[in-house]
């Protein structure tokens, strides 16, 4: 077992390594903010999914929460930036979530997404990903409920438009 110094080198060497094959695959590395506004939350993903971000109130008794979800942030750099063409980023960060039990998960997320591309284009972010991880024999791939993220996507482009 690695202690912690090491662990935390090994993990920073892992990252680098993929953020410099997405990098050469075309995507463009975000630093993604660690507040988001909960109410962007809520409308867009509702508030069973509220259950499961820490939230606070800033000083102005707005609540903002903490990122569950690098996905969700990148989603939001997206339509914050006011864009419309498709977009390749890549990320890395920490991220946090309440578990059902209320128990505090922090976790590290390291993706790509290409956002806002042709249809059927989704095969080429998998692919992309599973290509980087011929070096290593272990390996674990966990694919999320891309669902919540296409809603939330639909529904701000609606009204990028709309504006």
């Amino acid at each position: 077992m690695l202690n912690p110094i090491d662990k935390k080198r090994k993990i920073e060497d892992i990252s680098k390594f993929f953020l410099k094959y997405f990098k050469r695959e075309g995507f463009e590395f975000v630093d993604l903010d660690l507040i988001i506004d909960t109410d962007l939350l809520t409308k867009r993903s509702g508030e069973e999914f509220k259950k499961s971000t820490i939230t606070y109130k800033d000083l102005s008794g707005k609540e903002i929460s903490l990122r569950p979800d690098l996905t969700i942030s990148t989603a939001i750099k997206y339509i914050q930036d006011k864009n419309t063409k498709t977009k390749k980023y890549s990320y890395f960060g920490s991220a946090f979530k309440l578990s059902l039990n209320g128990k505090l998960k922090v976790f590290n997320q390291i993706g790509c997404e290409l956002i806002n591309s042709k249809q059927g284009q989704e095969d080429k972010v998998i692919q992309t990903f599973l290509k980087s991880l011929k070096k290593y024999k272990k390996k674990k791939v966990y694919l999320g409920d891309i669902g919540i993220y296409n809603s939330l996507i639909d529904n701000f482009l609606f009204d990028i438009f709309i504006l």
